[in-house]
């Protein structure tokens, strides 16, 4: 069985299962976070919401690095309480929550490799300001061990 079926495979499963999805403050987000939540809906899953806290490189003073990790992390977690509210209002169970640190793409491939729960990676369509589609869609893809949904405002 090639890749392709086995992705295939892991979406026609009616049982649970997780739709990542990545918090971004795009414009196309909230059509791609009610679309995660029509497909876990449909699939009996529910919704995951990844926030990525990019690292500082500042390392010269220890105290002002672990003030601005977090302030980074305060924010993130009210971008996910933001997106929670939001399937909560479409009618979508809560969702579980991520924060990881460091580079997007290896925090999201953190995450993939952690929970083998996930159905399919949910991205908003906006290459401009989501690296993740420029990556996952090049280089990257091979990567991925699931299904990459790319959802179009």
């Amino acid at each position: 069985m090639d890749e392709i079926e086995r992705a295939e495979e892991k979406l026609m499963i009616k049982d649970g299962g997780v739709y990542l999805l990545v918090v971004d403050q795009s414009s196309e987000f909230k059509n791609a976070l009610r679309t995660a939540a029509a497909y876990a809906s449909s699939h009996n899953a529910h919704v995951a919401l990844l926030e990525v806290i990019e690292e500082p490189g500042f390392q010269q003073w220890g105290a002002v690095e672990a003030q601005m990790i977090q302030e980074a992390r305060k924010k993130s977690e009210e971008h996910l309480w933001d997106a929670a509210q939001l399937l909560y209002d479409i009618g979508c169970p809560y969702p579980s929550f991520y924060i990881e640190a460091g580079n997007s793409q290896e925090a999201l491939l953190r995450v993939l490799d952690d929970d083998h729960d996930v159905r399919a990676l949910v991205l908003a369509a906006s290459p401009s300001s989501n690296p993740l589609i420029s990556y996952f869609s090049g280089k990257g893809l091979s990567n991925l061990k699931v299904p990459l949904f790319i959802i179009p405002e």
